[in-house]
């Protein structure tokens, strides 16, 4: 289970539990390169209509060693959604 913080982002919680469960579509967000040594990641998303590829680092906000904001229940250490959702609050100007 996936958990947000903020009720604001429901429509994006819906998208992320969707997605969760084809791990295909996961992997197919991830852009190649990456570079996990300097801590900076690449995904695509689509906003209007349009592929954006998103570019981030891995800096996270956390409590203790878990994500603050979204996170998988079941599996603590996993980070694409909290990823995603950096990579969603870039692309929406955050």
């Amino acid at each position: 289970m996936i958990t947000l913080r903020q009720n604001a982002d429901c429509y994006f919680l819906c998208a992320l539990a969707t997605v969760a469960e084809f791990p295909d579509l996961v992997m197919k967000t991830w852009c190649r390169p990456q570079n996990p040594k300097l801590g900076i990641y690449r995904m695509t998303l689509c906003k209007n209509g349009w592929w954006q590829i998103v570019t981030m680092d891995d800096i996270v906000p956390t409590k203790g060693k878990l994500p603050v904001y979204a996170k998988n229940n079941e599996e603590p250490n996993e980070l694409w959604v909290s990823m995603m959702e950096k990579a969603y609050a870039k692309v929406h100007g955050s």
